[in-house]
């Protein structure tokens, strides 16, 4: 099975990270995402990335800046992409795509935040105007989880407890389950997003 699919399209080109300039958008999807002919974007797809040319739905792809190496965005797509959708999970476009869209918003992380996952999640977080990113870790962790952009509690204590019931947003849990006791820091509205099978290898 490729990404959930019993039968793979034949013949079948490979790859799953993109970056490409728009050669062809219709008016209404330019309009509608504000996207362009010739705007430099980076996806994820299913099969067919390593195509000259590709059609990708509009709602699915992300401006880049035209001096980052398109190189390196390539290799940041599929990390970044998860974390933008992780964070902005229950959020709908334009909402998700404009500028402090989690304005004041505290997020906190249940497992392994030092990863390429958690650090992403920082910097998408920090940039979408989230107040704090709070992270659950070991007081070891701690220097490299601040190091990460995120403040560490301390998971052996709940002397955090009080400060943060019922003002925490999203809780995002990267392959751990989320406990009854965590419901409670969430603030009415406040949702819980669990992460599986997503690419977190330890950040070196």
């Amino acid at each position: 099975k490729w990404w959930g699919e019993s039968d793979v399209p034949r013949p079948n080109i490979p790859g799953v990270d993109v970056v490409g300039k728009l050669c062809s958008i219709d008016s209404e999807a330019s309009r509608r995402f504000g996207l362009s002919k010739g705007d430099r974007v980076m996806s994820l797809v299913k099969w067919g990335g390593n195509a000259r040319y590709i059609t990708v739905d509009p709602s699915l792809v992300v401006k880049i800046p035209e001096e980052v190496d398109p190189a390196a965005a390539v290799c940041l797509a599929e990390t970044y992409l998860t974390a933008f959708q992780i964070v902005h999970h229950g959020q709908v476009e334009p909402e998700r795509f404009l500028p402090g869209s989690l304005l004041g918003q505290n997020i906190l992380v249940l497992g392994n935040a030092m990863t390429n996952i958690g650090q992403a999640l920082a910097e998408v977080a920090a940039c979408a105007g989230a107040n704090q990113l709070f992270a659950l870790a070991s007081q070891i962790d701690f220097r490299r989880i601040s190091e990460l952009g995120m403040r560490p509690l301390d998971k052996d204590s709940i002397d955090w407890w009080d400060s943060l019931s019922g003002k925490v947003d999203r809780i995002v849990c990267l392959g751990e389950d989320v406990a009854t006791i965590h419901y409670k820091l969430l603030r009415p509205t406040g949702q819980v997003i669990l992460v599986r099978n997503a690419r977190n290898e330890l950040v070196r």
